[in-house]
């Protein structure tokens, strides 16, 4: 975050999103650290109404899960109109508006668990872990939703790809008929670019969809009746967090920009911390 800020030529759509991205990624390592602090023994036994908190962790938890899988969609659908509607992209979709997009999911991730918190404090939604065995009909609209925003990215990716294919294919014909080497330099980088935007984009999807999708998968299976460990669906909604650590390193291995954003970032601390020790020294000495 601190380095889109920092670094003007990152001040695009795309980065406001992937922004949006990791601010989330913080509200949910958040969430994470005040989980670890009241599951441990000695402060979960001295909470008054454990079941209000149960409720709160339980909905930031499926809320965050979800506002992310919305957020996929959303940069599917802004990167396939992007692509596909170029002119219509450069004159109607402003960062005003990509602001207010983002805004109004938050508003509705920020609803979706203030419903858990609302509704699921009575004693009867705790007999067991409600993380691991969540009202049904509260996981039933987080799996829709979660299908949705599948279908939605996989239509949206697969016209870009198949759009990205045909323009290869194109490139291809055409520089069989041209003798100048500039041109052929300027399609093959063409080429490149449009491939790289699909890859950057499906491997950001796809580190999404491998890490979250077990945990609906497990959680449908427990509603099923299937007999799972509580460590294994624990492990598995824990995965989330793996993905998390992912994005910045998809990120910092796809954008040039970022990733001399964020060299520069750490060369500027490393010199700060420098002269702010030599200052320490004269005053010593």
């Amino acid at each position: 975050m601190v380095t889109i800020f920092r670094t003007k030529r990152l001040h695009t759509n795309t980065n406001i999103f992937i922004l949006s991205v990791a601010l989330l990624d913080c509200f949910m390592a958040v969430s994470d650290f005040v989980q670890g602090i009241i599951y441990s023994t000695s402060v979960k036994f001295n909470i008054h109404n454990s079941n209000v908190m149960d409720a709160i962790l339980f909905g930031t938890a499926y809320s965050a899960i979800t506002l992310s899988c919305t957020h996929m969609a959303i940069i599917a659908v802004d990167r396939y109109v992007n692509i596909t509607h170029p002119f219509y992209y450069i004159l109607n979709i402003t960062k005003r508006r990509v602001i207010v997009l983002l805004l109004t999911a938050w508003m509705f991730g920020l609803a979706y668990c203030s419903v858990s918190i609302i509704l699921y404090r009575d004693g009867k939604y705790h007999t067991k872990c409600i993380s691991v065995h969540p009202p049904f009909e509260y996981f039933i609209i987080n799996a829709l939703l979660n299908l949705i925003d599948y279908v939605i990215i996989c239509i949206c990716y697969f016209k870009i790809s198949c759009l990205a294919f045909q323009h290869k294919k194109a490139a291809n014909a055409r520089r069989l008929q041209t003798e100048n080497p500039k041109n052929v330099f300027k399609l093959r980088n063409n080429r490149a670019a449009a491939m790289k935007s699909v890859k950057f984009f499906v491997l950001l999807f796809g580190t999404f969809f491998v890490f979250t999708f077990p945990q609906i998968l497990t959680q449908g299976m427990v509603f099923l009746s299937c007999r799972i460990p509580e460590n294994v669906v624990f492990f598995m909604g824990n995965l989330y967090d793996v993905h998390s650590a992912m994005n910045r390193v998809i990120y910092f291995h796809f954008n040039k920009d970022f990733s001399d954003g964020f060299k520069k970032l750490l060369s500027d601390i490393s010199t700060f911390g420098r002269k702010r020790r030599g200052d320490c020294d004269r005053r010593n000495n």
